[in-house]
């Protein structure tokens, strides 16, 4: 009877089912249906909670458009560390245009909220994120020694002997 506790609970069933079992625990015809809801949601909720649980869901069980990766763009080129995250875990599984996406990955290894995701993620690009590898040298030389061991491992997929330069991950 409450519309907004139903589109809550319908996000997060798909996002708790997709993030629980994998994307194949919800069949492909069902993500294929929900995907367009979720970004309409996404994009247009009222309620920034159910619009981060609709990006959550994409994420796990969207099926990949030009409207989720717009989706997940904007999320990786906000202020916002949450949606940066999201949009970082979305490119991890979906590492497409290079060109539009590494640059604000480069951008996120800035903040200490959001240089983790954005390491792993450009890992996932391999040399196509060259041009990071700068800046993950200065990520893998900070003091933070989770953030440089996840620097490391980044560049150890982008440029070897970058990783070598910094040698090995701290324990």
């Amino acid at each position: 009877k409450d519309p907004t506790r139903g589109r809550r609970g319908a996000v997060w069933w798909l996002f708790s089912r997709g993030h629980d079992g994998g994307a194949d625990s919800v069949p492909l015809g069902l993500r294929q249906r929900v995907t367009p809801t979720l970004c309409y949601l996404a994009r247009k909720d009222p309620r920034s909670d159910i619009r981060q649980s609709a990006r959550l869901a994409l994420c796990e069980v969207g099926t990949c458009s030009p409207e989720v990766l717009r989706i997940m763009l904007d999320a990786v080129d906000s202020p916002d560390p949450d949606l940066i995250a999201v949009g970082a875990a979305w490119f991890r599984k979906h590492p497409t245009d290079a060109e539009l996406v590494v640059p604000p990955l480069i951008s996120g290894l800035e903040e200490p909220l959001t240089r983790i995701d954005c390491a792993l993620t450009l890992r996932a690009y391999g040399p196509q994120a060259k041009f990071a590898v700068e800046r993950l040298l200065t990520v893998a030389r900070g003091n933070d020694s989770y953030a440089s061991a996840k620097a490391i491992w980044a560049l150890e997929a982008i440029d070897p002997e970058a990783a070598k330069m910094v040698g090995t991950p701290p324990p």
